[in-house]
C-alpha cells in the first residue's frame, strides 16, 4: 500500500503542532531563517506521522521517526519507507510498504555548464527536441531526484550513478530500473514518484493532506 499526500503551508502555524514533532524536527524549524521553509519542515513531519500512524493503526504522536546518518527517516521495527518533499510552500509525504521515492520541484530554467554535468547527453537530446525544454528539464531533474531516495544508501557512488541515469525515454528508464513511475502537477509545481513494480502500483492516488489535527 501507497500512500501520497500533499498539502500547502499557507495558513498552517508550526506553533500548533511543535509539541507533537520529535526534538531533531523542532531544532531544525527554531534554526530557519525563513518562516516558509520552518513551516514545510513542521508540515511535512506532520504529515509524515499522520500517514504512518494511518497504516501502523496508532496514533499519529505515538510515531516514533529516527534518522539514518545520511539524514533519512525510518521506523524502528517497520517495513515501512517514508519519504518526504517540499519545495515552494508545498509539502508531500509518502509512506509505503514497498521501496519508493519522491521528489517536488518547481518548474524553472537549468541552465550553465555546473547543471550540464548533471544530465546525460540522452537527456539533453530529449530536452531540446520537447516543446517547453525547462518543464521537461524540471521533470527529469525531479524524477532522479525520487530515483536517488528510492535507491537509498544501497547503491554504491550514488551521486556518480545519477549523472549517468537518463530518464528521457520514460519507458526505457523504467525497464532499465524495474520499477514503476508517476509524474503529476501540483499547481505549478511537479511531482515524481518511483516504486517497486508491485501488484498494487498500477496506478497511484496522490490527493491532498486534509488531516490537520494530530491527536
Amino acid at each position: 500500500m501507497i500512500t501520497c499526500e500533499w498539502m500547502s503551508v499557507e495558513n498552517f502555524s508550526c506553533e500548533d503542532v511543535m509539541d507533537l514533532l520529535d526534538q531533531r524536527t523542532r531544532d531544525r524549524v527554531k534554526s530557519c531563517v525563513r518562516a516558509q521553509k520552518a513551516k514545510e519542515i513542521a508540515l511535512g513531519m506532520l504529515m509524515l506521522q499522520t500517514l504512518a500512524g494511518r497504516m501502523l493503526n496508532i496514533k499519529p504522536s505515538d510515531v516514533l521517526i529516527r534518522y539514518s546518518s545520511e539524514g533519512r527517516p525510518y521506523l524502528d521495527s517497520s517495513e515501512l519507507f517514508l519519504n518526504l518533499s517540499h519545495c515552494d510552500g508545498k509539502c508531500v509525504a509518502l509512506v509505503s510498504d514497498i521501496r519508493a521515492g519522491c521528489d517536488l520541484q518547481s518548474v524553472r530554467p537549468f541552465g550553465g555548464e555546473a547543471v550540464r554535468a548533471f544530465f546525460s547527453d540522452e537527456d539533453f537530446d530529449h530536452i531540446a527536441k520537447s516543446d517547453d525544454p525547462d518543464f521537461e528539464m524540471t521533470c527529469i531533474w525531479c524524477i532522479r531526484e525520487a530515483l536517488y531516495k528510492f535507491l537509498g544508501a544501497e547503491q554504491p557512488d550514488i551521486g556518480l550513478f545519477l549523472k549517468k541515469v537518463s530518464a528521457g525515454n520514460r519507458t526505457a528508464f523504467s525497464d532499465e530500473y524495474g520499477i514503476r513511475l508517476f509524474e503529476e502537477s501540483i499547481d505549478d509545481l511537479m511531482l515524481a514518484v518511483v516504486t517497486e513494480k508491485a501488484e498494487d502500483t498500477d496506478s497511484l492516488e496522490i490527493k491532498r493532506f486534509q488531516d490537520y489535527i494530530m491527536v
